[in-house]
């Protein structure tokens, strides 16, 4: 039996039934497999409430100014001297360990570097004590700055098995190593049960306040007039379902699901979730899924329930792209958050609601080789971890979709992709900015730290001027004193009388 760490995001304030759900998921595979999982978290005591009796380990916490995280993550991978490195504590639990999973999520970018260096600097380590390091279900990209670009080939070269959850993270992902990368489903993809739930109940929607495209108000009202307008459609009312919020705030998507529904006319109730379990389970009857949020998605599609997903960056796109690509469906099924905005929006839903029923029925088919692609996947995964050889390859067996996308779908994203491109080199100059902007804060500390030392010395060197002067003053009125030269000379004859040579001297000659 090996003790396996699983490294994941668990234990922030904020329950994110995302990443939950990959860490209940992947303890419970290395569990079936015979094995102990080390879950690494934020917090033991908030994640004992999500995996009750789980061993857990501490996750590095990275400084918040990105300039300093990079400092703090270079000195953490100087493993010379040990005792010296910011991050030895944590680093350490390593090596009571047999082998480490840094498991799935979208953390593998420069959005969320904190995470990232934090998986790179994890199994930079492991590898350093020979220790097998597998990456599963990771998204990569879009965004990874270039002097991030290290760290990320460093994370890939110190794994034996790369998994990331679609096709274009893998593209994405090649452009760091040239080890074979696989390509895999979600790490959740089985936590709903893989069965289906489509009906004609209602609608299913999640959204968190991206303020991408548009501010928080913008994009709460026309989420709004989107769902009105399918409940009209369909007749359905919307269920707003949450996906993270920190309980003792009622935040994040809590509180916008409650701006959302404050501009919506039609029926609509709200859903804050108890457990994972409840959001990944509870699409029974729910006609279509519409979300910005991933893993809102993946239990969506996962119980046979046809996705509108909307993305409001490039993040968000290429994550819903490799999604629907595991699905057999091209990318431009996934809609860019400006349409909503656009004269395209009314007949985008027609054309969605006019699929459903073929959607349904090509995601029923799919489910029961997805399980045998889940189960074949995390079967090399603890291959690999037990050290043994294993096939890297594609372990995703979606078939070509037969549906050709409708124009209207088509043409809308054709129009509007450029938009997340625009606002991913937002993203970057952003980032740059706010790392060069405290570089020049850094020197301007230090040339304020150096003109303050260069003051004190300065007042040093004119206090020991002043001395210096002081003491050839004295000196000359000693010289130009008659007195004071016979007395100096007495004084100088003195001290060779008394001195104790002398004395001891004459001691033997008056005792011999």
């Amino acid at each position: 039996m090996a003790k396996i760490g699983v490294l994941t995001d668990i234990g922030n304030p904020s329950w994110h039934v995302g990443d939950d759900a990959i860490a209940i998921a992947s303890y419970e595979q290395v569990r079936r497999a015979g094995h102990t999982p080390y879950m690494f978290t934020h917090s033991p005591a908030r994640s004992a409430q999500l995996i009750p009796g789980a061993n857990f380990l501490h996750s590095i916490e990275f400084p918040n100014q990105p300039l300093q995280r990079e400092e703090k993550y270079l000195a953490g991978c100087d493993f010379t001297d040990f005792e010296r490195n910011p991050f030895a504590t944590e680093l350490a639990q390593l090596h009571d360990l047999d082998a480490l999973i840094i498991g799935g999520g979208g953390s593998l970018n420069s959005y969320y570097s904190w995470l990232f260096l934090e998986r790179s600097l994890f199994a930079q380590y492991a590898a350093h004590l020979s220790i097998p390091v597998v990456v599963t279900g990771q998204s990569v990209g879009p965004l990874v700055l270039g002097h991030q670009e290290a760290a990320m080939a460093a994370l890939f070269d110190a794994a034996s098995l790369i998994g990331v959850r679609g096709k274009y993270s893998a593209q994405n992902a090649q452009k760091y190593t040239e080890a074979p990368v696989s390509v895999t489903h979600d790490d959740a993809i089985v936590f709903s049960g893989a069965k289906p739930c489509w009906g004609k109940k209602y609608i299913a929607a999640c959204f968190n306040d991206a303020r991408s495209t548009f501010s928080s108000a913008g994009a709460s009202k026309l989420i709004a007039k989107t769902l009105d307008k399918l409940s009209t459609l369909t007749g359905l009312p919307t269920r707003l379902v949450s996906h993270m919020s920190d309980p003792s705030k009622a935040d994040q998507d809590v509180a916008f699901h409650e701006l959302i529904a404050s501009y919506m006319g039609s029926p609509v109730t709200l859903s804050s979730p108890s457990s994972p379990k409840e959001v990944a389970q509870g699409f029974e009857g729910a006609f279509l899924t519409v979300t910005n949020r991933f893993h809102q998605a993946v239990f969506s599609l996962s119980s046979a329930v046809p996705c509108l997903a909307i993305a409001p960056n490039a993040y968000a796109d290429l994550r819903f792209s490799d999604l629907f690509a595991n699905f057999g469906a091209s990318q431009e099924w996934v809609l860019p958050e400006a349409v909503l905005a656009s004269n395209y929006l009314d007949d985008v839903l027609a054309a969605y609601l006019e699929g459903a029923a073929h959607i349904n029925s090509s995601l029923t088919q799919m489910l029961p080789q997805l399980k045998k692609d889940h189960a074949a996947w995390w079967k090399t995964v603890v291959a690999a971890c037990e050290g043994k050889s294993v096939t890297p390859g594609i372990y995703v067996s979606a078939p070509t979709s037969t549906r050709e996308v409708p124009e209207a779908i088509r043409a809308s994203r054709r129009l509007f992709s450029y938009q997340l491109s625009e606002l991913e080199a937002a993203r970057a100059n952003q980032e740059y900015l706010s790392r060069n902007w405290q570089l020049l804060e850094s020197y301007e500390r230090r040339i304020a730290s150096l003109t303050a030392e260069k003051a004190l010395l300065s007042d040093q060197l004119m206090e020991q001027q002043h001395n210096l002067t002081e003491a050839y003053l004295a000196e000359r009125r000693v010289l130009t004193n008659p007195g004071a030269r016979a007395g100096m000379f007495a004084y100088r004859q003195l001290q060779r009388v008394t001195s104790p040579r002398r004395i001891l001297r004459r001691l033997r000659r008056l005792l011999s």
